[in-house]
C-alpha cells in the first residue's frame, strides 16, 4: 500500500491516457480470462469444463442481480458530489455485500438443481469468485465517480494477473476444477481488500456530516441516506433494466444445459466469451466518459462516441464473420470447430452491442 500512496494522491491522468490504461487493463482481464478458458477446454474433462461455464455464467448473472443498480448509483452520486463520496462508498458496500453473499449461500443449498451432487463444491467455489468479482466492480464504480479508473485499471490487471499466474499452476500440475475455483476465488478477494483501502485513501473534498452544525448538517444526513423509498426509485430501476440484459445474454446456457448437457454448454461458453472479449472497448471507453456524460448539456458527446463506437463494432463483426472457424479452432483446437456458426452468428451483433453501451450510459447519466 506505500508503493501506491504517492499513486492514490497524485494528480489524475487526461482522459485520453486513462481510456489507454482502462483498455489495457479491460484487454488483460478479458485475455486471462480467454487464456483460462482456452487451457481449461484443453485439459479438463468435457463435464468439468461445462460445470466451469455454467458456474461462471450463473455467478456472473448473480452479480449482476444483486447489484441491483448499485453500483451504476453510486459511480453517478459520486461523480455529482464528491463531498461525500467516502460516505456513498460505505453506504452502498453494505448493501451490496449483503446481497452478494446471501445469494451465495441460497446457491449452496440449491445447488442440486443445477449440477450433479459430485460437481456441487467446484460449482459453488466459482459461483463464489465470480459474485466476490462483482462486489469488486462496485468498488471500481466509486474510482470512475471520481474519474479515477486509473486506479480501477491498476487494481484489476493486479488481481487478473495473479489469477492467470494461479490457475496456469493448477491447469497444469493438478487439473481438477476444485483446485482452479480456488485459483479464481483467492485473487478476487485480496483485490477487494485493497480496493477498500486506496478507496479510503483517495484524496477527496470530503466533508463530515455527521459534525455539521446546525438543522441544515442532519438534513444533509438524511438527505443521502439509501432508504427504502431512494432505493426503489432511483437505484432499483438501474438494476432491473441491466438484470435483463444481462438475462437476455446469458440465460441461453441454461437451455443449452437442458437440451443437449454440460459438454454444450463448454463449447458455446468458448465461443461466448471471444465475442465478450470484443466488448472491452466499448466498455473501456464509457467507464472514462461516464463522468463526462454526466455532467453535459447536450448530445454532442454521445454523438461522437456513438458514432466511432459503432463502426468499430462493425470493423470487428466482419472480420468475425469471416474468420469464424480459423479463430475458433486456433484458440481453442480442432475438436471446438463445430461452435465456429455459433460463433459467427454471435458476432453480428457487436455494432449493435457497442451502440448500446453509449446509450445505456446516456440513460443513467441524467439527473432524474
Amino acid at each position: 500500500m506505500k508503493l501506491l500512496s504517492h499513486y492514490v494522491t497524485s494528480r489524475r491522468p487526461q482522459v485520453s491516457t486513462r481510456i489507454v490504461l482502462k483498455g489495457v487493463a479491460d484487454a488483460g482481464g478479458k485475455a486471462v480470462t480467454l487464456v483460462i478458458t482456452a487451457i481449461a477446454a484443453r485439459t479438463l474433462v468435457s463435464d468439468a469444463f461445462g460445470v466451469l461455464a455454467l458456474a461462471m455464467g450463473t455467478g456472473w448473472l448473480l452479480g449482476v442481480a444483486t447489484d441491483a443498480g448499485l453500483s451504476m448509483h453510486l459511480a453517478r452520486e459520486v461523480a455529482r458530489d464528491r463531498q461525500r463520496a467516502r460516505a456513498l462508498l460505505s453506504e452502498v458496500m453494505v448493501v451490496r455485500a449483503g446481497l452478494a453473499y446471501t445469494a451465495a449461500a441460497l446457491v449452496t443449498l440449491f445447488v442440486g438443481q443445477l449440477v450433479p451432487p459430485h460437481w456441487k463444491l467446484q460449482f459453488v467455489l466459482v459461483v463464489l469468485a465470480q459474485l466476490t468479482g462483482a462486489v469488486l466492480d462496485t468498488v471500481s464504480h466509486f474510482f470512475r465517480g471520481l474519474e479515477r479508473s486509473d486506479l480501477e485499471s491498476a487494481i484489476h490487471l493486479s488481481q487478473r494477473a495473479l489469477t492467470l499466474a494461479l490457475s496456469l499452476v493448477v491447469l497444469w500440475w493438478w487439473p481438477r476444477l476444485d483446485y482452479l475455483g480456488a485459483a479464481m476465488l483467492l485473487p478476487v478477494v485480496l483485490a477487494l481488500v485493497v480496493a477498500m483501502v486506496v478507496a479510503s485513501r483517495c484524496q477527496t473534498p470530503f466533508q463530515n456530516l455527521r459534525t455539521a452544525g446546525g438543522h441544515e448538517g442532519g438534513t444533509q444526513i438524511l438527505e443521502w441516506c439509501l432508504t427504502p423509498s431512494r432505493f426503489v426509485r432511483d437505484v432499483l430501476p438501474l438494476g432491473l433494466g441491466v438484470l435483463l440484459s444481462a438475462l437476455y445474454f446469458r440465460i441461453d446456457i441454461y437451455f443449452i444445459g437442458r437440451w443437449q448437457g454440460l459438454e454444450a454448454v463448454g463449447g458455446y461458453n468458448a465461443v461466448f466469451r471471444l465475442v465478450e472479449a470484443a466488448r472491452l472497448l466499448p466498455a473501456a471507453v464509457m467507464a472514462v466518459t461516464f463522468p463526462l456524460l454526466v455532467k453535459t448539456t447536450t448530445t454532442g458527446l454521445l454523438r461522437r462516441i456513438g458514432a466511432w463506437l459503432t463502426l468499430a463494432g462493425t470493423a470487428l463483426a466482419l472480420v468475425s464473420v469471416v474468420g469464424a472457424q480459423v479463430i475458433v479452432t486456433t484458440i481453442y483446437g480442432v475438436p471446438y470447430g463445430y461452435t465456429a456458426p455459433a460463433f459467427a452468428v454471435l458476432a453480428v451483433a457487436l455494432p449493435l452491442f457497442f451502440l448500446n453501451y453509449a446509450l445505456t450510459h446516456q440513460v443513467i447519466a441524467p439527473i432524474c
